[in-house]
């Protein structure tokens, strides 16, 4: 079962990989909403057609009130997420967006404490310090390096922020996670994923539509 447990996390680290790689070469060609609804349809699609096979097809069949309030909850962060980390994929060099988005584990941690009544322990706490020590040295923040890139001002200005830009993902990301752990068993996994991406889907069309005026394709050659 360990063994399982490695092979799928390595997967999906790859599936992760090519993922951040396919949005960097559309930065030019889709924003990163429209790169979230494309992922969303397809997400929806596939996820639906299995629990239709599966015979688990009803979404919310069962589902009680307080257990959906919390599953659109999670469906917002899920957006919120994607969309942060389309952005900073697009705008950052994606060996910093990685090592600064890979830190919601540390978020996840600290966040567990108060959400899931966790506790946390003294090494775990000195692990994550030097982390997010880590941290600040990719983020390179202004107001406490300068322009360590000796380039101009609005190089090192466009950095940091598109660092925070990840730092919320980071906290978003770590939201979507433990409200999965926190609805628990009340709803599997399927319907929990399909709820988030329909509310994915949904939210980042409303939002292409009142910001840009409708969805567009993407060109031949992005």
């Amino acid at each position: 079962m360990g063994t399982t447990g490695l092979l799928l996390a390595t997967l999906a680290g790859i599936c992760v990989a090519c993922s951040s790689v396919s949005v960097k070469m559309l930065k030019n060609d889709l924003s990163s909403f429209e790169t979230t609804f494309y992922r969303g349809i397809m997400n929806t699609t596939v996820i639906y057609s299995y629990l239709l096979v599966t015979g688990k097809g009803s979404l919310l069949h069962g589902i009680d009130k307080n257990t959906l309030i919390k599953a659109l909850f999670r469906g917002v962060m899920f957006v919120a997420s994607v969309a942060l980390v389309a952005s900073v994929n697009q705008n950052m060099p994606l060996g910093d967006a990685s090592a600064l988005i890979g830190s919601n584990t540390i978020m996840t941690g600290f966040l567990g404490i108060f959400i899931l009544k966790e506790k946390w322990h003294l090494p775990e706490i000195l692990i994550s310090i030097v982390c997010w020590g880590g941290i600040v040295l990719i983020s390179r923040p202004p107001f406490l390096m300068g322009n360590t890139e000796g380039a101009v001002v609005d190089d090192s200005a466009h950095r940091f922020f598109y660092s925070m830009l990840a730092m919320c993902s980071v906290v978003t990301s770590s939201l979507t996670m433990l409200f999965a752990r926190k609805i628990g068993n009340r709803l599997d996994a399927g319907r929990l994923v399909l709820i988030s991406e329909v509310v994915s889907t949904v939210c980042c069309f409303c939002i292409i539509q009142s910001s840009q005026g409708g969805v567009h394709w993407p060109s031949e050659n992005a």
